[in-house]
């Protein structure tokens, strides 16, 4: 640059140098308006996408034995509830997915889903009251769980035709 034009520059105070490049005053005061909105709403969102899962409802099945539903914190369209089992304080099945998908708008509680036994207690299901059926089937005595990743077909019709859940009464043994 010539002296000239650094002169001129240098008595502009509506010019700045950021990062060895000219801004002005607008530029600075719209990325201070624009940070000012921005984080405040991503910190929120981090938050919220930290946060993970909740327990949505904790069944006792007897003997130590728990299933936890969770759901998650943030929820865009839809969500499936995650299931695990424990026996006592250990983890027998870590969590995996339900096949029950709810709108996020519904805000679901314990109170829509029951547990129901056979077998003396060692085959478990939770049913999610509004559709009559087992959302997962747990069994204490072989460790088979439905649904799960690795689980043979026929695991589900077995399970299923075990547990035979009378919707309406959702009675046990």
């Amino acid at each position: 640059m010539v002296d000239g034009q650094e002169e001129s520059r240098a008595g502009d105070l509506n010019r700045f140098d950021f990062l060895g490049r000219p801004v002005t005053r607008r530029t600075l005061l719209i990325g201070a308006i624009a940070l000012a909105v921005l984080i405040p709403s991503c910190v929120c969102c981090l938050g919220m996408l930290l946060a993970g899962d909740y327990v949505l409802a904790e069944f006792d099945c007897g003997h130590g034995r728990s299933i936890l539903l969770y759901a998650d914190n943030f929820c865009d369209q839809a969500d499936i509830p995650l299931y695990e089992v424990r026996q006592g304080s250990r983890v027998v099945a870590p969590k995996f997915c339900t096949t029950a998908i709810f709108d996020c708008g519904h805000i679901l509680t314990a109170k829509d889903f029951k547990l129901v036994t056979r077998e003396g207690g060692n085959l478990a299901a939770v049913v999610w009251i509004s559709q009559g059926e087992p959302i997962l089937i747990y069994d204490f005595a072989s460790g088979k769980s439905w649904p799960r990743g690795d689980s043979d077909p026929s695991d589900e019709l077995d399970l299923k035709k075990r547990l035979a859940v009378d919707a309406a009464t959702g009675a046990s043994e």
